[in-house]
């Protein structure tokens, strides 16, 4: 059959009658292949049917595989214009052909009538406007693709801005946000443990340690094994570094909190796997004995101690340090820019 409208629009097999008259909705099958009830609202009057198949008496719907056999059979019979049971002889299909050819003469009418049918220069301005026109779109996508990456950038950008704000680092004054003392003592702080490295400094994770003990804790906010393992240690060297790391720890744990509040990446979990290499070379070790133990190539080892002091000269330099953090990073730095860390520099 032919359903004139409805969300079934289209042609239908009828797979079984209405089971009652109070519910006179005969089931049938869409040329989407799926199982539907026609509703009497869809039809303009009785219906007629325009081709048939054969449906087997085991057919239930019940697989996707049966469902599309049935519909592709019904493609078919309307393709090779199977009559209906009912002796049609094809009124539908001719019907149907005939609405076409009419479509395709107006058409071809408006074609001719365009003023652009006598233009002698037709194809050639057909050509360029079929560029324009895929230009058109692939530049439309773009912007599109933009958009959406720039408003992610945006949306990231104010959960960065509200977790600052959250720790005291940015307020809002007169409807501007703007950085606080505190902000403005981060900005001198760079890598990806900044934040980390910020909120240490200001419960004073580094007060009391002598020069190479400050060398062994930042190392700490910068090294990142390949393994990404939170490296602990069974013991620690110098006096201090265990309560130094720990409040590392403790901080990073409130961090990471926040982080998931705002829904914003984790930081990175502190490293102690420089530890002890840190420290045994700022007490002037070799580079041997500094790396025995471990499993630190020698080049691995220079590039990862040019990256604690790098974060050495930050801390130094923060706004907020006081001349005694100052002098003590300095000397850090001192005795970790010797041998072959002095040469690699």
């Amino acid at each position: 059959i032919e359903i004139p409208r409805g969300r079934n629009a289209g042609p239908a097999v009828v797979l079984a009658r209405a089971e009652s008259l109070d519910d006179p909705r005969p089931s049938i099958l869409t040329m989407a292949a799926q199982l539907r009830r026609l509703d009497p609202r869809d039809l303009d009057g009785p219906v007629q049917p325009v081709s048939k198949i054969k449906v087997s008496k085991k057919f239930t719907g019940k697989t996707p595989k049966d469902r599309r056999d049935m519909a592709s059979r019904m493609r078919e019979a309307l393709y090779q214009g199977l009559p209906a049971r009912s002796g049609s002889q094809k009124k539908y299909f001719n019907e149907r052909e005939r609405g076409d050819e009419q479509k395709i003469e107006e058409l071809r009418r408006a074609l001719r009538n365009h003023p652009c049918h006598g233009c002698s220069d037709r194809e050639n301005h057909a050509r360029w406007a079929e560029r324009w026109y895929r230009l058109s779109r692939d530049t439309d996508g773009l912007r599109r693709q933009i958009e959406r990456r720039t408003n992610t950038i945006a949306q990231v950008f104010e959960r960065i801005t509200q977790l600052l704000a959250s720790y005291g680092y940015v307020e809002t004054v007169e409807g501007r946000r703007v950085l606080t003392a505190r902000g403005a003592s981060l900005r001198r702080v760079y890598g990806e443990k900044d934040l980390l490295t910020s909120l240490c400094l200001e419960d004073g994770f580094l007060q009391g340690l002598d020069p190479a003990s400050t060398a062994a804790v930042v190392s700490a906010l910068v090294y990142e094994a390949k393994r990404g393992e939170l490296g602990l240690l069974s013991r620690y060297p110098g006096h201090g570094v265990e309560g130094a790391l720990m409040t590392v720890l403790k901080h990073w744990n409130k961090l990471n909190d926040a982080e998931k509040l705002h829904r914003l990446p984790q930081t990175a979990s502190p490293d102690f796997g420089m530890v002890w290499p840190v420290y045994k070379w700022a007490r002037g070790k070799s580079l041997a004995q500094a790396t025995d133990s471990t499993d630190l190539a020698a080049g691995d080892f220079v590039r990862w101690t040019k990256q604690v002091i790098d974060s050495l000269d930050q801390i130094a330099h923060v706004a907020s340090a006081d001349p005694q953090l100052r002098t003590q990073c300095e000397a850090a730095i001192s005795l970790l820019r010797r041998g072959v860390v002095a040469t690699q520099l």
